[in-house]
């Protein structure tokens, strides 16, 4: 682009006038902002390869061209308007014009587009992408399977942000790739009525994204979905393949790999489930106390924990019961807990979930103060250590994380013997890489339930839905397996 286009865009851009100065006077740059002397980079895909650069001249090192100048006040407003969705609410959308990026290929950008020479440089910053830096990330549902987790994106101005501080940090000169790979970086929703991204929060640390449910997907969303035409129904689902898949970096057998064994592993816990239940074969139940989780925390900064929820099971109260239809009859032996920290019980949540801390419907809730928190989980959990504990949860690894923030490491408690998901389960059942939601599982399972978002209830109906998974997984294959051999009996007469 010549320098004329340039300024012919930037003043589009400022709505008024530019014009050239001279350069100031030479100045020392800071350090940090020298040029890295890279070498030479063989990735015929690397958009960073105009960031291999040699060491400059010391003229050129302290004076700007024009063309440069133009170049850091079009980043400097591009900076500033990258970051203008603060004042949005959760549900909110952008207009069609908005181009975004979604996370999945925001964290596979060094895999892919960064050279041997920069990457150990820069890849440091997309590992810790969340920490110390805002994002404004939006949620986009796919309507043809409304069970499902919505997918994260954020508008491409704050990911190229992203990057010009990179670049000025580290001297180098990252940016989304040009050609057929630039669609993945900057794509578009809403034509023709389409579903387009809505707001879900402005993200500042590690933990903002923690969002146990995600908002639900807006109806209008997929009335507008089947109303739109085939065209803009098939430009809307490739738009949304590059939002699902991201970007695979090299080594895609290993990653194929990753992916088979993370399935062997999630079937194996269903196994290991079913037999600590004794549902295979004629085994009788393991001699284990399930121990299930849940937590709940307030939406708002700081984001205080205000509920703990424990469901515990002990298997030799099944022992002589038969678990009924999806597990219904050992229903009454779950034994719960429902705690609510005194000072933060004054609090409900309401932005994400409809929070309803007062509606514990298995037992009485108790409301220790918060530094009282941990000495009274563990008068629940001690009288069962001397057992094999296996502890569960729904999307387990968060509450794990908040019970450490309680100095509870539930991984080390004495006798801790396995870790069991109904997330993961459900995906080894129903052969799916997608997680579901508890309340979806619990509809599919056909089991009543009321008041989630609760902890004791949610920990209640999170062991409801693990005997539910684990039963119904049995019942299908033995029905598979009647009906292949009732049609060998039929062909062999």
């Amino acid at each position: 682009m010549s320098l004329e286009e340039r300024l012919g865009k930037l003043q589009l851009l400022l709505g008024k006038p530019v014009s050239l100065v001279d350069p100031p006077e030479a100045t020392e740059s800071p350090a940090s902002m020298e040029p890295v002397e890279q070498t030479t980079d063989s990735q015929p895909q690397d958009a960073a390869n105009s960031g291999n650069l040699a060491h400059s001249t010391d003229a050129s090192r302290h004076q700007r061209s024009p063309s440069e100048l133009v170049e850091d006040r079009a980043r400097a407003r591009r900076h500033q308007e990258a970051f203008d969705n603060s004042a949005f609410r959760v549900g909110e959308q952008l207009g069609e014009h908005v181009h975004f990026c979604p996370l999945k290929t925001m964290v596979t950008y060094p895999e892919r587009y960064i050279g041997k020479a920069n990457k150990p440089l820069a890849k440091p910053f997309f590992e810790k992408i969340l920490l110390g830096r805002v994002w404004d990330f939006f949620y986009l549902h796919d309507p043809r399977d409304s069970t499902r987790d919505p997918y994260l994106l954020v508008p491409t101005t704050q990911f190229e942000a992203f990057l010009d501080d990179i670049n000025a940090k580290l001297g180098i000169s990252l940016k989304i790739p040009n050609g057929p790979n630039e669609v993945r970086f900057a794509l578009k929703f809403g034509q023709g009525g389409t579903p387009r991204p809505r707001y879900l929060r402005r993200s500042e640390d590690e933990t903002a994204l923690d969002i146990r449910p995600w908002p639900p997907i807006n109806s209008g969303d997929i009335q507008r979905f089947d109303e739109a035409s085939m065209q803009m129904k098939d430009d809307w689902l490739a738009s949304m393949k590059l939002v699902k898949t991201g970007l695979v970096g090299k080594g895609g057998k290993g990653n194929s790999e990753k992916a088979a064994r993370k399935k062997r592993d999630r079937e194996q816990m269903l196994r290991d489930t079913q037999g600590y239940l004794g549902l295979r074969g004629s085994m009788s139940p393991q001699n284990v106390v399930f121990v299930c989780v849940d937590v709940e925390a307030i939406e708002r900064p700081p984001y205080p924990i205000s509920e703990i929820g424990l469901a515990i099971l002990d298997t030799n109260d099944i022992r002589k019961i038969a678990p009924g239809p999806g597990g219904q009859n050992w229903w009454t032996s779950i034994n719960c807990h429902h705690l609510r920290v005194r000072e933060y019980s004054g609090l409900r949540n309401s932005q994400y979930v409809h929070g309803c801390p007062d509606a514990f419907d298995f037992g009485s809730s108790t409301f220790p103060r918060k530094k009282n928190v941990r000495k009274a989980i563990m008068a629940i959990l001690e009288p069962h250590t001397s057992r094999n504990l296996v502890l569960v949860g729904h999307d387990i690894a968060q509450d794990i994380k908040y019970f450490d923030t309680l100095g509870i490491h539930l991984l080390d408690l004495k006798n801790f013997t396995r870790q069991v998901d109904t997330q993961e389960m459900c995906q080894a059942w129903q052969n799916e890489t997608q997680g579901r939601g508890l309340g979806k599982i619990l509809s599919q399972l056909e089991i009543p339930s009321k008041n989630l978002h609760n902890a004791g209830n949610d920990a209640y109906y999170t062991v409801c839905a693990m005997f539910g998974i684990a039963i119904e997984q049995i019942r299908e294959h033995e029905a598979k397996l009647k009906e292949k051999h009732e049609l060998i009996g039929t062909e062999g007469q």
